[in-house]
Protein backbone atom coordinates (compact mmCIF):
# COMPACT_ATOMS: atom_id res chain seq x y z
CA UNK A 1 0.00 0.00 0.00
CA UNK A 2 1.37 3.67 -0.89
CA UNK A 3 0.30 5.90 1.90
CA UNK A 4 -0.51 9.40 0.12
CA UNK A 5 -0.99 11.99 3.59
CA UNK A 6 -3.50 12.41 6.26
CA UNK A 7 -3.35 16.47 5.16
CA UNK A 8 -7.07 16.42 4.38
CA UNK A 9 -7.02 19.29 1.47
CA UNK A 10 -5.02 16.76 -0.44
CA UNK A 11 -6.81 13.58 0.47
CA UNK A 12 -10.02 15.62 -1.12
CA UNK A 13 -7.93 16.50 -3.91
CA UNK A 14 -6.66 12.96 -4.68
CA UNK A 15 -10.27 11.73 -4.40
CA UNK A 16 -12.70 11.20 -7.54
CA UNK A 17 -15.82 12.86 -7.48
CA UNK A 18 -17.79 9.88 -7.12
CA UNK A 19 -16.05 8.87 -3.36
CA UNK A 20 -16.87 12.32 -2.26
CA UNK A 21 -20.42 12.34 -3.42
CA UNK A 22 -20.76 8.88 -1.96
CA UNK A 23 -19.45 10.04 1.40
CA UNK A 24 -21.03 13.36 1.50
CA UNK A 25 -24.46 11.76 0.81
CA UNK A 26 -23.89 8.57 3.25
CA UNK A 27 -22.02 10.61 5.92
CA UNK A 28 -23.23 14.27 5.84
CA UNK A 29 -21.76 14.46 9.60
CA UNK A 30 -18.37 13.01 8.71
CA UNK A 31 -14.91 13.60 8.24
CA UNK A 32 -12.60 12.14 5.89
CA UNK A 33 -9.35 11.61 8.40
CA UNK A 34 -7.33 9.30 6.26
CA UNK A 35 -6.63 7.78 2.59
CA UNK A 36 -4.68 5.30 0.99
CA UNK A 37 -4.38 4.58 -2.45
CA UNK A 38 -3.33 0.62 -2.54
CA UNK A 39 -1.27 -0.75 -5.48
CA UNK A 40 -1.27 -4.32 -6.67
CA UNK A 41 2.53 -6.06 -6.82
CA UNK A 42 2.69 -4.74 -10.39
CA UNK A 43 2.71 -1.32 -9.20
CA UNK A 44 -0.79 -0.90 -11.11
CA UNK A 45 -3.43 1.04 -8.85
CA UNK A 46 -6.18 -1.13 -7.57
CA UNK A 47 -8.43 0.90 -5.44
CA UNK A 48 -9.01 4.14 -2.41
CA UNK A 49 -8.97 3.04 1.09
CA UNK A 50 -10.84 6.08 2.97
CA UNK A 51 -11.57 6.61 6.81
CA UNK A 52 -14.49 8.63 8.00
CA UNK A 53 -15.15 9.28 11.07
CA UNK A 54 -18.38 10.81 12.98
CA UNK A 55 -19.58 11.62 16.50
CA UNK A 56 -20.14 7.99 17.19
CA UNK A 57 -18.20 6.04 14.77
CA UNK A 58 -15.09 5.26 12.20
CA UNK A 59 -16.14 3.98 8.84
CA UNK A 60 -13.15 1.89 6.50
CA UNK A 61 -14.78 2.82 3.49
CA UNK A 62 -13.23 1.06 0.07
CA UNK A 63 -13.36 2.38 -3.76
CA UNK A 64 -12.52 1.03 -6.64
CA UNK A 65 -10.16 2.75 -9.23
CA UNK A 66 -13.05 4.70 -10.75
CA UNK A 67 -14.41 5.90 -7.45
CA UNK A 68 -17.34 2.97 -7.24
CA UNK A 69 -18.12 2.08 -3.70
CA UNK A 70 -16.67 -1.88 -3.01
CA UNK A 71 -16.60 -2.47 0.63
CA UNK A 72 -17.58 -0.84 4.33
CA UNK A 73 -16.30 -1.72 7.99
CA UNK A 74 -17.95 -0.24 10.53
CA UNK A 75 -15.77 0.24 13.87
CA UNK A 76 -18.21 1.61 16.65
CA UNK A 77 -17.68 3.55 19.74
CA UNK A 78 -15.60 6.43 20.68
CA UNK A 79 -13.40 8.19 17.48
CA UNK A 80 -10.40 8.49 20.73
CA UNK A 81 -10.29 4.96 20.84
CA UNK A 82 -10.34 4.83 24.50
CA UNK A 83 -14.50 3.74 24.51
CA UNK A 84 -14.13 1.02 21.09
CA UNK A 85 -17.06 -1.33 21.45
CA UNK A 86 -14.79 -4.71 20.86
CA UNK A 87 -17.54 -5.91 18.72
CA UNK A 88 -16.50 -7.47 15.10
CA UNK A 89 -16.94 -4.72 12.68
CA UNK A 90 -20.12 -4.78 10.31
CA UNK A 91 -19.87 -4.86 6.53
CA UNK A 92 -22.11 -3.52 3.99
CA UNK A 93 -22.31 -4.77 0.90
CA UNK A 94 -23.50 -2.43 -2.06
CA UNK A 95 -26.77 -1.56 -2.65
CA UNK A 96 -28.77 -0.43 -5.63
CA UNK A 97 -28.74 3.12 -4.07
CA UNK A 98 -24.61 2.57 -4.41
CA UNK A 99 -24.58 1.74 -7.65
CA UNK A 100 -27.03 4.94 -8.80
CA UNK A 101 -24.03 6.58 -7.77
CA UNK A 102 -22.41 6.20 -10.49
CA UNK A 103 -24.14 8.74 -12.30
CA UNK A 104 -24.27 11.14 -10.12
Amino acid sequence: MKDTTSNPLTIIHKLPHEVLAYIKKHFPEGIIFDMIEDYNVHGEFKCYDVDVVDANNTYYLRFDKTGKFVHEEVETGKIDGVERNPNIPETKEPSPTDEMLDEF
